[in-house]
């Protein structure tokens, strides 16, 4: 490459706010190599980072299916080994769309006070908040605004981190959505089970 030559350089933003750059923008300077240089193939990159791609996969999640026929294997195995990855315990964020709460005339900002819980419960609390902070799922916040924390247990044990919304909601404009009818829904999923049966 030569001076003033135009380059393609790939660019990672690792922050937890979303950065913009613009036209012009310097991110950083580039120092020309004085030593030698050689060219890496993709056999010698696989050596260097690993395996291939295909022995990455990740392993099925440990659904419980033994009530499923195993003539359905195949078709039981292939949305679970696409969707693996979904069971890895990583949360998700995506960004796509801004969410928008209408509010009611004349409401002005609610913060209740935490519910009662114990010094364990506390820690827990604490606990989930900071790992949620750390996959920048959840930023801090000094917004008027504030819903107290409930912690669910669930039937294996764990706790679920969940959040009473209940005063919001009910400041808050509701869109108009059809409501599925049930027994529409029931009939869908009885012609779908019964459906490999009849062919």
């Amino acid at each position: 490459m030569a001076a003033g030559e135009p380059s393609t350089i790939q660019v990672m933003h690792l922050g937890g706010t979303p950065s913009r750059l613009t036209t012009d923008m310097t991110v950083g300077f580039i120092d020309p190599c004085e030593g030698p240089t050689y060219e890496v193939s993709p056999n010698e990159l696989k050596e260097l980072y690993g395996t291939a791609q295909e022995e990455k996969e990740a392993p099925l999640p440990g659904v419980h299916v033994s009530s499923v026929p195993e003539k359905f294997s195949g078709a039981r195995k292939a949305p679970l080994k696409k969707h693996a990855p979904l069971w890895g315990g990583k949360l998700g964020l995506i960004r796509g769309v801004e969410h928008r709460i209408r509010l009611k005339p004349g409401v002005v900002p609610v913060r209740p006070l935490p519910y009662k819980a114990g010094p364990l419960a506390r820690e827990r609390e604490k606990a989930e908040v900071e790992r949620m902070r750390s996959m920048g799922i959840i930023e801090h916040s000094t917004r008027n605004w504030a819903s107290p924390v409930v912690t669910v247990r669930k039937p294996d044990g764990s706790v679920r981190f969940c959040i009473d919304y209940r005063t919001l909601n009910s400041m808050t404009v509701k869109d108009a959505y059809p409501i599925p009818r049930m027994d529409e829904c029931i009939g869908s999923i009885v012609s779908i089970l019964l459906l490999p049966r009849l062919q």
